[in-house]
């Protein structure tokens, strides 16, 4: 929850932008990666997300036993008709 909350200051400094950034991640969960790394994941696609006109971004996190699912779901227009074909 604290790499997402310092993603999101990072993001959004003094609340300048509409774009919202909702953590949703359990205060004591503890992910064995390299936190550098991970933020910088974490970053890129939220901040990909406001950058393709996206108005807020959802970020939770499920514990499956022997690992996470991280999902980053957000609500905006998607990408434009034209950067589809380019995308596979």
């Amino acid at each position: 929850a604290e790499l997402i909350a310092d993603v999101r200051d990072d993001l959004l400094p003094s609340g300048e932008s509409d774009f919202e950034l909702t953590n949703d991640v359990a205060v004591d969960l503890v992910i064995d990666a390299d936190r550098d790394q991970f933020y910088r994941v974490i970053r890129n696609i939220s901040r990909n997300a406001a950058e393709a006109g996206a108005w807020s971004l959802h970020v939770s996190v499920q514990w499956l036993g022997n690992g996470v699912h991280i999902n980053m779901r957000d609500v905006g227009p998607g990408p434009a008709p034209r950067a589809l074909e380019n995308l596979f």
